[in-house]
């Protein structure tokens, strides 16, 4: 069985689904000074979703894992969201643990 992610890229590919006027922001990921290694969310989401779709790269939006100013992270990414007109559409993710939107327990 495939992901949302999967079902996303084929109906893009079938021309079913365009991303060319679409916002994304990704509101989790891990806290490194690489964002570009493998087990961030900003380098999932390009492997798995961007790439493989028309979404303006200056429409996407995830948090910078390598900042040392949270607050001052959390506060760009929130103006990007109001700026954008808020959000229309959730998607969070729940695990085996049932953790939800990443919210690991422990």
């Amino acid at each position: 069985m495939g992901t949302l992610l999967d079902a996303l890229v084929a109906a893009h590919k079938a021309s079913k689904l365009c991303f060319d006027r679409v916002a994304i922001f990704v509101s989790d990921e891990f806290v490194c000074d690489d964002m570009l290694l493998p087990l961030t969310q900003h380098t999932f989401f390009w492997h798995r979703l961007f790439k493989h779709v028309n979404v303006r790269r200056e429409n996407v939006y995830i948090l910078d894992g390598s900042v040392e100013d949270w607050a001052g992270e959390c506060g760009r990414f929130e103006a990007a969201i109001k700026a954008s007109g808020g959000l229309d559409l959730v998607v969070t993710e729940s695990g085996p643990s049932g953790e939800i939107a990443r919210n690991a327990p422990g």
